[in-house]
């Protein structure tokens, strides 16, 4: 019988982790800077990620005729990138656009202001509605860059999915843009509370099975 109840107790610390789901998306991405007089030479290769909670609800909502946007103010929002032996991270700002009509395109963008550094990554699609609503992206178009096509829908001439990394650095000015070769999911990483639930979770079962171990010398 207390063996029966052994198991109960295990399952029910452990049925407290189940409903914690919430976790945060990872995105590696590759680009190259095709750029000339600019921060770094044109041809430099850069890597790096970005990451955000997709559960998040917007800070702000703004209804157009042709189109929604949402904007989005959370730690977990953070964007990273390393070139020619140094790296620089910054977070807390992101956006999404919902396109329904006109010349409007699906995109998202993330960035925010460090110090003397603003960093931001955008990413869009003329061809395909990948956004919905206000809702953040589990996954991305695939933006490779394939050079300038006609575009009949508008006039930035893309027909491709296209992505653009911008570094600036104030106050000298200097900057550098750089086009998204490739996104890719690097993995989900459990929130904070995730892993508090987890750990007492877990810590329960540890605590029944010891409980367990110390009764039964107690009975011989």
């Amino acid at each position: 019988m207390k063996i029966m109840k052994l198991a109960i107790a295990a399952l029910a610390a452990l049925s407290a982790v189940a409903p914690a789901s919430a976790a945060i998306r990872i995105f590696d991405y590759i680009a190259r800077v095709d750029q000339v007089d600019a921060l770094v030479p044109a041809g430099t290769m850069i890597n790096g990620s970005f990451s955000y909670d997709d559960s998040l609800t917007p800070n702000t909502v703004l209804y157009e005729k042709e189109y929604n946007s949402a904007g989005f103010e959370h730690p977990s929002f953070t964007l990273s990138l390393n070139f020619l032996g140094q790296s620089y991270s910054v977070g807390g700002e992101g956006g999404i656009t919902d396109a329904f009509g006109g010349d409007e395109e699906d995109g998202f963008g993330i960035g925010a202001l460090s110090g003397s550094r603003y960093i931001s990554l955008s990413i869009w699609d003329p061809r395909n509605a990948w956004i919905s609503g206000t809702a953040l992206p589990t996954s991305f178009p695939s933006p490779l860059w394939q050079g300038p096509f006609d575009d009949l829908n508008n006039d930035d001439d893309l027909t491709v999915p296209h992505g653009e990394l911008s570094f600036y650095l104030r106050p000298s000015r200097e900057s550098f843009t750089a086009v998204i070769i490739s996104v890719t999911p690097a993995g989900l990483v459990p929130e904070p509370a995730t892993w508090a639930m987890m750990i007492i979770g877990f810590g329960a079962v540890g605590s029944a099975m010891r409980k367990r171990r110390a009764e039964v010398p107690a009975r011989a």
